[in-house]
C-alpha cells in the first residue's frame, strides 16, 4: 500500500510540474498551431540570435546568488534551446501537412539548422528530448524567468538593440512554444529532479 501511495503522489507531483501554464485551453488542444503560427512568425536565426543576446547579458550581471545558478549553467541551456529551436524547424512541415515556402529564397537560409548534426537533423526528436531529459516545465520556466530578470534589470544591455519588453516577449513566446513541443513529444521517462 505504501508502494502505491509514494508511486500516486510521485506521479501528481510530475503532473504538476509539467502543467502547461502558458497556453490556452484551445493551444492545449491544439498544441501544432503554436509550433506553425511560431515559425511563420519569426525567423530562425532571428530567434536564436535573440535569445543569445538575452543570455548574454544575464549571464554577465554580477550573481548575488551565484550558487542558485550561474552563468556556466544559462550557458548550458542556452546550448539546449539553441539546439531545440532548429529542431522545431524541422519537425513544423509535419504539422504543417507540406512545407511552406517563404517568399525570399534568402529567408529560406535564415531557417536552416546550422548546430545540428546529420543524425540530429534526420532525427530532431532525440534534441527536443535533450531538453526535457533533466528538466520539468516548471524547472525550464524557473530557468527561463531567472535568465529574463538578470538580463531586464541589467544596467548595461550592451550592444543589444533589444528593449526590455522585446526581451520577455521573446522569452515568453519560446516557452510557449517549449510547452506546446512537451504536449506533443510527451517524454517516456520522468526527468531527474533536484530537491
Amino acid at each position: 500500500m505504501s508502494n502505491t501511495l509514494t508511486n500516486q503522489t510521485i506521479q501528481e507531483q510530475l503532473l504538476a510540474s509539467n502543467t502547461p501554464v502558458s497556453l490556452t485551453a484551445e493551444e492545449i488542444d491544439h498544441p501544432e498551431t503554436v509550433l506553425i503560427k511560431f515559425c511563420e512568425d519569426n525567423y530562425l536565426d532571428r530567434m536564436k540570435t535573440i535569445f543569445w543576446e538575452v543570455v548574454a547579458i544575464a549571464a554577465s550581471v554580477d550573481y548575488d546568488h551565484i550558487d542558485e545558478f550561474t552563468p556556466r549553467e544559462m550557458l548550458a541551456f542556452h546550448n539546449k534551446v539553441d539546439r531545440f529551436l532548429e529542431a522545431v524547424y524541422i519537425i513544423v512541415p509535419r504539422y504543417e501537412g507540406r512545407k511552406k515556402d517563404r517568399k525570399r529564397g534568402a529567408v529560406d537560409i535564415s531557417n536552416l539548422p546550422k548546430r545540428l548534426t546529420d543524425e540530429q537533423i534526420d532525427h530532431p526528436e532525440s534534441v527536443i528530448a535533450e531538453l526535457f531529459k533533466d528538466s520539468s516545465l516548471e524547472d525550464i520556466r524557473a530557468i527561463m524567468k531567472d535568465i529574463v530578470i538578470q538580463a531586464v534589470c541589467s544596467d548595461d544591455l550592451g550592444m543589444t538593440n533589444l528593449h526590455r519588453r522585446d526581451m520577455i516577449w521573446f522569452c515568453e513566446q519560446i516557452e510557449t512554444l517549449i510547452e506546446a513541443v512537451y504536449i506533443l513529444n510527451p517524454q517516456p521517462s520522468t526527468p531527474n529532479r533536484k530537491d
